[in-house]
């Protein structure tokens, strides 16, 4: 994760399926198809939807500054997203505009107020309760 506090995240297959109801070459060939849009249309249906993803941290991440992580496992279930998020970040997640903005070379970087709360919110479950593997 960088300074803004938002992370790229890559969906496999079984992910994609479970999330968008369809496979990433699905997803690939309507988007050929479609020539006006530069991502795909299934993609925007999630906006504004919040949810909870495991994550493979992988050494890469840390040492060579790798800055995709593998999606294990996901969740949108609002009992879950309300019981493992702190109450700060689920504030900040519900305002969605950026307090701030910061330019580092040509990159914009953007200060948020989940900034502050991210390690907060990340050490307050442990996978193994949410997700059986």
């Amino acid at each position: 994760m960088d300074g803004t506090a938002f992370i790229s995240i890559l969906l496999w297959n079984k992910e994609t399926i479970q999330l968008l109801g369809k496979t990433a070459k699905e997803l690939k060939e309507g988007l050929l198809e479609d020539a006006e849009s530069s991502y795909p249309t299934e993609i925007g249906d999630l906006k504004e939807k919040k949810f909870m993803f495991k994550i493979l941290i992988k050494d890469s991440n840390i040492n060579k500054k790798d800055n995709v992580y593998k999606v294990v496992n996901f969740t949108y279930d609002d009992a879950l997203l309300k019981e493992y998020c702190h109450p700060d970040l689920q504030d900040s997640l519900n305002k969605s505009t950026f307090e701030c903005e910061q330019s580092y070379g040509e990159d914009k970087l953007f200060e948020t107020p989940i900034k502050n709360n991210i390690s907060e919110c990340g050490t307050l479950f442990n996978y193994k309760d949410i997700y059986q593997e």
